[in-house]
């Protein structure tokens, strides 16, 4: 198994970001771990930072790599679900989220848990970084199976291992309208493969929440 990463994908995910709110950008982001290359990367380009992580050795080296960012030890999903609508709103959302199925008991996969409730941080202009796979690695393997069961009921379809890049954007966005946000600009980055297949997207939305 070969993986390879595309080192321009961060860079031209910013390049989204700056272009439709600034440079600088107010950010939460939603799994920040211990600020590795690519939290560190983002840290370095943001202004206000918020940060969410569950291991405590992963938030202290990430506050002493980054003393000025704020990072809390609790569980993003449920701090984002329990918010109050727009008590909190950011220029940048940025969602590195675990692959597969993760948390106590399985309760989370990918970032469908997190997506129900974006947008109570939405604002009049905010961007949307987010990981997105079209394509899992081991889509066929019998352990995968609840995951995939899982992708199928997020995307409603029957069989979510090889999801067209152009049609998760039509999905994403029918989501957004649901909860009265409108997409105003997006685009889609290819950031990973394994062996020949290009199985993680950035996906960049600009956001706007409806009048």
């Amino acid at each position: 198994m070969r993986r390879t990463i595309h080192a321009d994908a961060l860079p031209k995910a910013y390049e989204f970001v700056s272009e439709h709110v600034g440079s600088k950008p107010n950010t939460i982001d939603l799994f920040c771990g211990s600020g590795g290359s690519v939290s560190s990367w983002l840290r370095e380009r943001t202004g206000e930072f918020l940060g969410f992580d569950l291991d405590q050795a992963a938030i202290d080296t990430f506050r002493k790599n980054h003393p000025d960012a704020t990072i809390k030890n609790q569980d993003s999903v449920e701090w984002l679900r329990t918010l109050e609508e727009g008590s909190q709103e950011c220029s940048l959302i940025f969602i590195d989220n675990p692959l597969s199925i993760y948390g106590e008991n399985g309760a989370y996969c990918e970032h469908f848990e997190t997506l129900e409730n974006v947008h109570k941080l939405v604002g009049h202009s905010t961007t949307l970084v987010v990981n997105v796979v079209p394509r899992p690695y081991g889509a066929t393997s019998p352990e995968n199976a609840p995951w995939m069961a899982r992708r199928c009921d997020f995307y409603g379809c029957d069989d979510a291992s090889d999801l067209a890049c152009d049609k998760l954007m039509e999905i994403y966005t029918g989501k957004f309208a649901a909860n009265g946000i409108s997409v105003k600009a997006s685009r889609y980055i290819s950031r990973a493969h394994i062996d020949d297949l290009d199985y993680i997207y950035f996906y960049c939305f600009h956001l706007s929440r409806a009048s």
